[in-house]
């Protein structure tokens, strides 16, 4: 017996379900969670972390710890975020150049050498540890502030005691 495949998809769009099924609901469903906007944001600041692990080719002819990788997978998404696709990663003295959506190391860029690197759209600095950025101050936690340190910066003096 062979189905005419017109009456299928009249079918399918009549919105008959087999015996069963679940009702459809009376409107559509919202989806709990962060805005779309607020993700885009944090995405473009570097606050999203893809999770997918960077790879060194074999080609590449360097060799890199596992802390150097996950330090690399999240400069690769910021790089992303950013819009590259291929990048230079400079990491502890080295100049790697990344593939940043297949998430892989290709090779090392001599830049003592006089020649022009093309195919490169960004440069990636990746700082010492993990979720920090080079050049930017720490964070300071809550359980570190200190009222008369922040008067003090914020160039008030502390209140002496009497």
């Amino acid at each position: 017996m062979s189905i005419d495949p017109a009456a299928l998809l009249r079918a399918l769009g009549s919105g008959v379900r087999p015996v069963g099924g679940d009702a459809p609901a009376a409107g559509p469903r919202l989806v709990e969670g962060p805005s779309f906007q607020g993700m885009l944001e944090q995405a473009q600041a570097g606050g999203l972390v893809s999770g997918i692990p960077m790879r060194v080719s074999r080609s590449a002819g360097v060799d890199l710890s596992p802390a150097q990788l996950t330090r690399l997978a999240e400069a690769a998404d910021r790089a992303e975020a950013a819009g590259a696709s291929r990048a230079l990663a400079v990491i502890d003295g080295m100049v790697l150049q990344m593939d940043v959506g297949q998430r892989t190391i290709t090779g090392k860029a001599d830049l003592n050498a006089t020649k022009v690197l093309n195919g490169v759209d960004a440069v990636v600095t990746v700082a010492d540890a993990p979720g920090d950025i080079p050049g930017e101050a720490p964070q300071l936690n809550s359980g570190s502030m200190n009222a008369s340190l922040l008067k003090v910066l914020g160039g008030r003096m502390p209140d002496q005691a009497a």
